[in-house]
Parts: structure tokens; sequence; C-alpha cells
């Protein structure tokens, strides 16, 4: 476990047991009281694959951070699910700090439509229709790899919103910026044209 750990940069690793011991890469470390591995997702979804598995973020029990699990059954000796936590919190950070024109901002949801990054306090893990009202979950639902754009009455604003999903997980990153914000630039050009027109029509 001590060397998963180091050579996978996990945050922590640890041993589950299907008689519900618990042993992690820190020797003193103890699972809270009550806790039972063969009821947490990760191991569920292990323990009917022969593959090794990423569980959906979830809030860590331990650290109280969003995070993954990756994990992987094992029958030498006393079956369990062996399994390493990774925080998302780096990957927060990165999608938090995405700066957009127009008022612009970008989040990550996963395809059941539940926020994983987001600029709104308290938003992680809630569904994005409640986040964002107005906003059509069926887009991330139903993004690939190819960006689509569409406009949506966000929160009583008009809003252009883009989606793309990310390669080898069930997660899609949306951009959202201003309609009104980001066509002001074109309009003040299009009046422009129209007055110079006007100008060249007297002449």
């Amino acid at each position: 476990l001590i060397q998963a750990k180091e050579s996978g940069k996990y945050d922590q690793t640890f041993a589950g047991y299907a008689d519900k011991r618990m042993v992690y890469h820190l020797v003193d470390k103890k699972p809270p009281e009550g806790y039972d591995p063969t009821a947490r997702p990760w191991y569920k979804l292990a323990s009917d694959s022969k593959e090794s598995v990423i569980s959906a973020p979830y809030i860590f029990a331990s650290t109280k951070k969003l995070g993954i699990t990756v994990a992987k059954k094992f029958e030498a000796g006393s079956p369990g699910v062996v399994g390493g936590d990774i925080s998302l919190e780096e990957t927060i950070e990165v999608v938090k700090a995405i700066d957009l024109r127009g008022n612009g901002y970008a989040f990550l949801a996963n395809r059941e439509g539940k926020i994983l990054a987001h600029a709104q306090p308290d938003s992680t893990l809630k569904p994005v229709a409640e986040v964002m009202p107005g906003f059509d979950v069926s887009m991330i639902q139903s993004a690939d790899a190819k960006i689509a754009m569409r406009e949506f009455d966000v929160a009583g604003s008009s809003k252009y919103v883009v989606a793309s999903s990310i390669p080898g997980t069930d997660w899609v990153l949306c951009a959202v910026v201003d309609k009104a914000t980001i066509l002001s630039p074109l309009r003040s050009l299009l009046w422009m044209l129209a007055f110079a027109g006007v100008i060249i029509a007297v002449i």
C-alpha cells in the first residue's frame, strides 16, 4: 500500500476486506466508527469487475474532499478490494481559473448532470439545473468530442454555452458567456458600418 501510494501519487491507499476490515497505507490509521468498506461504491464497483475500476466522484469520508477512487478486487487469502484515492482539488482549481470574455466562466459536470467544479460556492455534486436554473442538462448528456454551442436563458439572462466531453471519463467541460456582453462589440461594429454606409451614400 505504501509503495502504491508513492508510485501512483494517490492521496491514500487502502484495502477493504469482505469481513469489513479496513487497512490503510498508514499503519496507525483507523476507519471512522461503523465504517463498512463493503457498502462503499468503490468496493461494490470493483467487486463486480475483473478489471481495475474508477469510481464516480464523491466526497471522501476521511478528508471531506471531492475525489475519485481507483480500485481492483483481489482474492488471494482473504478476499477484498484494494484502492487508492485521488483528490480532484487541482482539477477543480484549474476549471475555476478559466477566464472568459463576456462575464464568462467554465464548469465541469458528469453525465448525470451533477456539478464537479463550478465557481459558485457549495455547488459540488448539486444538479446543474439547480445551480443554473434554465440550463438544459440534455446538452451535457449528449456532449461528445465535437464542441457544440447552444443558447440558454440561465437565471433570467441569455447565455451562450459550449460543451465538450473529456476523453476517458463521463465528464463534460462547459463554457458559459453572456450573450449581450459578447455581442456588444459586434453591434458597435455593425452600427459603425451602417453609419459609414450612410455617409458614403450622402457623398
